[in-house]
């Protein structure tokens, strides 16, 4: 008889962190003699080479970013494996005068040598080095070494961001969430940690008025200068307000976007400006201003850290939430929303944790927004039904259409790709067109070449007859006008706000997604809301009513004057 299936053994955390250890010390072993870690990690290794359990590359960096214990180990082996670099270099010198190597090789593979090592030591080996000698209390000359930033000091949440910048995963950097998420904090420390990594690097750090500068982004990073155990290492200034690292000169800058021809100014003595911060970005005037400042400051260098840290503003059709829904679309970006609900109690302290609690109980939609972080809408939301995501090219649902509003000068040319799911009561916008100065031949060629499938009718706004025959004749042969009656407009909104979800394509259709979520209902002289929709920023809305003429017409109401308005 069988016996029963044995249950797998389950390892408590210190026995999993035993064997991460276990695997580390032949790591570290094989780093200390020189050996690279791409080479230790490398799968195709030969049998006899190869260390058992032995991860990816990516997987041993991110423990040595999040355990205290194994980035001490590694740091120690890499230090080690310098030393034999440093060997190996003066074999070369010896080679050479020995008359075993040539001269030219000699000096081509001792510069390439001394630069790898600068690389990895700085602070010895480069031509800035940062390790200086400090004068203890006795009069005893120390040797001080960066340890990097002290696992007590990051955030439970921000494991994922300190290795993404180590790692050079992005460029631009994004940090939303509520109160208390210590998102200040942790780019405050990252910024200290990163100029203490690369000595050829300074930061700046911005805010939208100068004046408020002092209180907050120069006081944060003077508590985490504190706070890492470094206060011996830099020095501060407060007029102009800067911070210096005393052994290399590297310079934190503060700037106000008020005046942006000082941004222009800023010139550092060597180097380049490697890290920017942008604190409290919903305060500034949007992507533009933040443009023209980052134009004036990534030059010269080779990686830049850009980060950007905020609160969500309620509305959803702020300037700021719009933009990160973009910007997370970029390869070089990344996005965070954190919240104190992951930080340590005792960091935040009591008091806060009971007056969180409170709003929650008593306003949970300020709580959300507040505490959480999270654009929780004015309450004028006229679609409060949209999602944004990203759908894909080759996602077809069941039913399609194609809708088209006219504009030329001030107005744009429109065309929507629609479809729906009646199971799950789902509309989907997957495609755009949106252009302005755009020509009948041209929009019926840009149409065609989207290739939709020819039982879909492109229905266009009924009221440009003339545009609809020239697309016609252009090849365009399925398009038709719409169906119009009174207060058809209100109707359609009213069909639109109907559907359980409307979700948008955010990479495909992102004008459609800024008018669907900043779509808001008109206010009186009091910031009142009224049922009116304003007749503003609806390209794509009229564009998604006319795709949909055939479904909304099955549910038009009867004429009376109770429902008249405007076409």
């Amino acid at each position: 008889m069988a016996g029963k299936p044995r249950k797998p053994t389950i390892r408590s955390r210190e026995q999993q962190h035993a064997d991460r250890l276990k695997i580390m010390r032949q790591v570290c072993e094989r780093l200390a003699d020189g050996e690279s870690l791409s080479s230790i990690c490398n799968p195709n290794a030969k049998e006899q080479k190869k260390i058992i359990g032995c991860p990816t590359r990516t997987v041993v960096l991110r423990w040595v970013s999040d355990y205290r214990d194994i980035r001490d180990m590694y740091a120690r082996a890499k230090q080690s494996g310098v030393e034999i670099w440093g060997d190996e270099l003066r074999g070369v010198a010896v080679g050479v005068l020995q008359g075993g190597i040539d001269p030219n090789a000699g000096r081509v593979g001792a510069d390439i040598m001394k630069w790898i090592m600068a690389r990895l030591a700085p602070r010895k080996w480069s031509d800035r080095a940062i390790e200086e000698a400090f004068q203890s209390q006795d009069g005893d000359t120390a040797a001080f070494e960066y340890r990097g930033i002290p696992a007590d000091l990051v955030g439970p949440s921000f494991g994922q961001f300190l290795h993404d910048v180590r790692a050079g995963a992005a460029t631009h950097y994004w940090h939303k969430g509520g109160r208390g998420s210590l998102k200040s904090t942790t780019i405050s420390e990252t910024i200290i940690d990163d100029l203490m990594r690369h000595p050829d690097g300074h930061a700046i750090c911005l805010r939208n008025v100068q004046n408020t500068l002092a209180d907050s982004v120069y006081s944060q990073l003077i508590w985490a200068i504190a706070q890492m155990g470094l206060e011996n290492h830099f020095t501060a200034r407060k007029s102009p307000l800067s911070l210096t690292v005393a052994a290399t000169g590297q310079t934190i800058f503060f700037r106000g976007l008020d005046d942006p021809l000082k941004l222009k100014s800023i010139k550092p003595k060597f180097g380049y400006i490697r890290n920017i911060w942008f604190e409290e970005v919903a305060e500034m005037d949007g992507m533009e201003t933040i443009r023209s400042a980052l134009q004036s400051m990534m030059r010269g260098g080779e990686k830049f850290n850009v980060f950007y840290s905020y609160n969500p503003p309620r509305s959803k059709n702020n300037w700021v939430n719009v933009a990160v829904e973009q910007e997370s679309l970029r390869p070089d970006a990344k996005v965070y929303h954190t919240d104190y609900l992951t930080v340590p109690r005792p960091w935040l302290g009591e008091p806060f944790i009971v007056q969180a609690e409170a709003l929650k109980a008593m306003n949970p939609a300020a709580y959300e927004h507040e505490y959480l972080g999270i654009a929780t809408g004015t309450g004028g939301d006229v679609f409060d039904n949209v999602s944004l995501e990203e759908i894909g090219a080759d996602f077809c649902p069941k039913m399609t259409r194609q809708g088209v509003d006219f504009g030329f000068a001030a107005d744009p040319f429109v065309w929507l790709r629609l479809g729906y799911d009646r199971l799950y009561d789902t509309l989907y916008i997957t495609d755009e067109i949106y252009r302005l100065k755009m020509h009948d031949n041209e929009a019926a060629k840009a149409i065609l070449g989207r290739k939709v499938p020819g039982d879909s009718y492109v229905i266009a706004d009924s009221a440009d007859p003339k545009s609809i025959s020239n697309l016609q004749r252009e090849g365009l042969r399925n398009i038709q006008g719409c169906v119009k009656f009174p207060g058809s407009r209100e109707h359609g909104y009213k069909f639109l706000q109907r559907w359980r979800r409307i979700v948008v394509d955010k990479r495909r259709c992102p004008n459609a997604a800024r008018e669907f979520v900043g779509c808001e209902y008109e206010r009186d002289k009091h910031g009142n809301f009224l049922s009116v929709v304003p007749d503003r920023d609806d390209h794509t809305i009229d564009a998604a009513r006319y795709g949909l003429d055939r479904e909304i017409a099955q549910t038009r109401p009867t004429v009376s004057a109770d429902f008249a308005g405007s076409l």
